[in-house]
């Protein structure tokens, strides 16, 4: 009788396609396959994920007294890397938040200065997906007041049109309506050019 040894030959993910969760040694180093692909595959070694082409020389361990510390060291190393890459995913999109925001009041302030048309404002903000200029001030108040008129019953109609109030510096413009009782309310607004 002859004495055989089983050998293990090196194989490759291209020749031989491993699966997921496969120990295997790579470069005298213990490695685990995490995908694999066409014409190429990841592992992960060192506490790291490498992308290695599909031909790469490796040789899957079979031994679970090999496989099992290997594996937990795996994933404790892959739960460390996937926190640092949420951690760096969430500090990017907060800068990034940050940054479109510096842009949007950007392009508002220079509008504001006459450099920009509010439409083309408009449209370069939608062109990022951000929220249209649209300035808005609320104001609530009360008016109360008299008005005399001197004339005929005729003027009466076009008293009240024509009646507003100037609120200064906010330049709001209001219209005042009279109330079939209580005092005179503002209601509308709009520019100096309304």
């Amino acid at each position: 009788m002859t004495d055989q040894t089983a050998t293990t030959e090196p194989t490759s993910a291209l020749t031989s396609p491993l699966a997921t969760g496969t120990v295997v040694r790579l470069d005298n180093a213990d490695a685990v396959v995490l995908t694999t692909g066409d014409s190429e595959f990841q592992v992960w070694t060192k506490d790291r994920v490498t992308t290695l082409a599909a031909d790469t020389a490796v040789e899957p361990v079979a031994d679970p007294t090999q496989t099992e510390p290997v594996l937990r060291r795996a994933v404790v190393s892959l739960d460390a890397l996937r926190q640092q890459a949420q951690a760096l995913l969430s500090s990017a999109a907060g800068q990034h938040a940050v940054t479109l925001s510096a842009i949007r009041d950007y392009a508002i302030n220079a509008h504001r200065q006459g450099d920009i048309c509010e439409t083309g404002l408009n449209e370069f903000l939608q062109t990022f997906e951000l929220d249209e200029y649209d300035p808005r001030v609320s104001l609530s108040y009360t008016m109360a007041g008299t008005a005399t008129m001197v004339g005929t019953d005729g003027l009466k109609g076009e008293f009240w049109p024509r009646l507003r109030v100037w609120f200064g510096p906010m330049g709001l413009i209001g219209k005042l309506v009279p109330g079939s009782s209580g005092p005179i309310k503002v209601i509308g607004g709009g520019c100096r050019r309304c």
